[in-house]
């Protein structure tokens, strides 16, 4: 793990006042394992998800998400209830990922916006024919989603 300012990535990233520490949270090692650079400062906790697509472009998200062939997103978030963000469903988002549009939405079928229980998925995958795999912290299980139209 890189060392960073204030503690190893991904720990030690908050002030007192709860704002983010102004280091990288993001890291780009040579074949030596040198930091070449970073960034992600002021923006992560901690990234959940990480994809370069077939452009060289890097996607960062503060939650897990996968990104299809046919350039759809994939958001896998557990904590998006009506409690830590407010005005959010619980669910999966499949979106345009070039034109970062929301398309489609998965609703957490176990999950009460109204609590912060971490149900719903905090990872996914997604196959070639559009079934989405999403792990589940709480009840601990893997899910499939078949696309049904």
């Amino acid at each position: 793990m890189p060392v960073a300012k204030g503690g190893r990535f991904g720990l030690d990233c908050m002030l007192p006042d709860g704002k983010l520490k102004p280091h990288g949270t993001i890291y780009k090692f040579d074949a030596k394992g040198n930091v070449v650079k970073s960034f992600g400062a002021g923006m992560f906790i901690w990234p959940h998800g990480l994809h370069v697509d077939r452009e060289g472009n890097v996607w960062a998200t503060d939650a897990a998400f996968s990104v299809s062939d046919e350039d759809l997103i994939y958001v896998y978030g557990s904590e998006s209830d009506n409690v830590e963000n407010p005005g959010f469903e619980q669910g999966i988002r499949i979106g345009d990922a070039l034109g970062g549009w929301v398309k489609y939405f998965i609703l957490d079928q176990g999950g009460n916006p109204g609590t912060t229980t971490g149900s719903g998925a905090e990872f996914g995958a997604v196959d070639k024919f559009g079934n989405v795999f999403a792990g589940e912290p709480r009840p601990r299980v893997l899910r499939k989603y078949v696309k049904v139209r």
